[in-house]
């Protein structure tokens, strides 16, 4: 006590000789620094319809009314609950929860590298980690992924340190497991890639008893919040399987899912033209939008890519997609990568880092094979990536210039959206923005406005316009004819050669970068009226 307060110097100086210490204060330090980057450029709206799910799963935890939609993210809404019930408006609170998300991964970046390597090498994953587009778009809006991810990589890192610090490594595996059950509530599809980290815990020189007590710590952590989900939907008043609704509920959105081509690989359709053209979208989603090496490529390219039906269309100017910027971080990213390929004859990766490429390996094909081509889902994979090159560089003679021009370079790719985010909202708000100015201007009675609407605005309109009258379905004359002569109808939907006579009026057109998020990143709103007499 007597040295704590006449020599504080030394009192810092002994904490920060302890590697673990210091390793955990600088993690902490990216942590801190990470978050509050993304809150305070955070989205200034719910930006596709699963954030709207999650805001209404918040207000009441329904996974039949996809709020949010099977299996659900327990955690991560009762976590949004408090922050809500603190004082917090349910979009900053869910915000709130994916910036920290943001901050684990970054934190827990820089613990791993630190740890196996040096943490000036840490520095710079860090740096560029936090810097990427897809972790920094996604981290600014109200998703489940960055959670998810940072404490999926977080409890990598507890298992990377036990292994460094044989005499705490029961504890610390236990301390694995724990954030591991959270990670898996907070977004339950990562299961398969959570559990893959937990087995190389296996690894670790524990006893039995460890052993055993890490795995019922496991389960009992991952009951806390499996049991609460299944009471809550059994106590849904349209409940009619009692406590087994929770698991007709992931029956019935995996047939509906698997329904829809575009959300899984068509193994119908196997063949390896079939399979480049899937590929090509996932690599866009991944490198050319995720990790922003936007390069430029020639027209023709474009127009091939175009013909696929890739996302990969740099020469739509109004979507603004490839950059200078993303054409030198694709060059220099191809250089450090064929370095780094080049310096493996030399060198030999640890236990660890054979096995997290194995793991990224694995987590590309998981992704490809379940999920559409969006940045989002390859955050997993972005580590692995970006390690490589930037330990070419850290070996160099110039790493001193190299590197920070290369974070120079993803910082200036990625700023811009970071403001486009930070200042517009997202397309189908706008849209609804511009309802309302029309209403408005033309001082006509919102109770009189009927909107035909497809998912990419429907869920915004029931959460930013609740007081509106939606329709479901396609709009037809049976349902036209049905509604009163003065209602007032706009939609968002084209109608492509109608068999009735209807007049389609442009009220407003809405776009926005598809870097920024690669959904709904272009809406229109029609007027819709009924040329009477057209049909007899």
């Amino acid at each position: 006590m007597y040295l704590t307060l006449t020599q504080p110097e030394k009192v810092v100086a002994a904490f920060l000789n302890n590697n673990n210490r210091s390793d955990l204060l600088l993690a902490g330090m990216w942590f801190l620094g990470a978050a509050l980057l993304y809150f305070l450029t955070r989205s200034v709206s719910l930006d596709e319809y699963d954030s709207i799910n999650l805001a209404l799963g918040v207000g009441e935890f329904n996974l039949s009314a996809h709020q949010p939609h099977p299996p659900g993210a327990p955690v991560f809404i009762f976590l949004g609950k408090l922050l809500h019930a603190s004082g917090m408006s349910i979009e900053n609170a869910l915000i709130a929860l994916s910036s920290i998300g943001g901050g684990l991964l970054v934190a827990s970046g820089f613990f791993v590298v630190a740890k196996l390597h040096s943490r000036a090498l840490g520095f710079w994953f860090a740096l560029c980690l936090a810097l990427l587009p897809g972790v920094w778009m996604t981290a600014g809006k109200a998703m489940t992924d960055t959670l998810g991810i940072g404490l999926m990589l977080m409890s990598a890192a507890f298992i990377v340190a036990a292994e460094h610090d044989p005499d705490r490594a029961p504890r610390l595996a236990m301390a694995a497991v724990v954030i591991a059950a959270l990670a898996i509530g907070v977004r339950p599809t990562l299961a398969p890639l959570q559990l893959l980290i937990l087995l190389y815990g296996l690894t670790l020189k524990l006893t039995w008893r460890s052993r055993l007590y890490s795995a019922v710590l496991f389960g009992i952590v991952c009951l806390c919040w499996l049991v609460p989900t299944i009471i809550s939907q059994a106590q849904l008043p349209d409940n009619q399987h009692g406590l087994l609704n929770f698991f007709y509920q992931l029956k019935a959105f995996k047939e509906l899912s698997t329904s829809i081509a575009v959300w899984h690989y068509d193994f119908q359709q196997l063949s390896l033209d079939y399979t480049l053209k899937q590929l090509a979208k996932h690599l866009g989603g991944m490198g050319y939008f995720g990790m922003g090496l936007n390069v430029w490529y020639p027209e023709a390219v474009d127009t091939y890519l175009a013909r696929i039906q890739t996302s990969l269309t740099p020469w739509d100017p109004s979507l603004q997609k490839w950059s200078v910027a993303g054409t030198l971080v694709f060059i220099l990213f191809a250089v450090g990568w064929v370095k780094a390929l080049y310096s493996l004859r030399k060198c030999r990766p640890s236990g660890f880092m054979v096995f997290a490429s194995v793991w990224s390996l694995i987590a590309f094909v998981y992704a490809f094979l379940s999920v559409p081509p969006l940045m989002r889902y390859y955050i997993p994979v972005f580590p692995a990536l970006l390690l490589p090159p930037l330990f070419a560089f850290y070996q160099s003679r110039y790493r001193h210039a190299i590197l920070p021009l290369f974070c120079g370079l993803v910082l200036f790719n990625t700023m811009g959206l970071a403001h486009n985010q930070h200042t517009r909202f997202a397309p189908p708000v706008e849209l609804l923005r511009a309802l309302d100015d029309t209403l408005e201007q033309q001082s006509l009675d919102r109770s009189n406005v009927v909107l035909f609407l497809n998912a990419a605005v429907r869920r915004h309109a029931e959460w930013y316009a609740p007081d509106l009258q939606l329709l479901e379905g396609e709009i037809t004359m049976e349902t036209l004819e049905n509604l009163p002569d003065d209602a007032l109808i706009f939609t968002n939907m084209r109608i492509a050669e109608p068999a009735f006579s209807v007049r389609l009026e442009r009220v407003s057109e809405h776009y926005r970068n598809l870097r920024v998020w690669m959904r709904h990143n272009h809406v229109e709103l029609y007027r819709v009226e009924l040329v009477k007499g057209s049909v007899s």
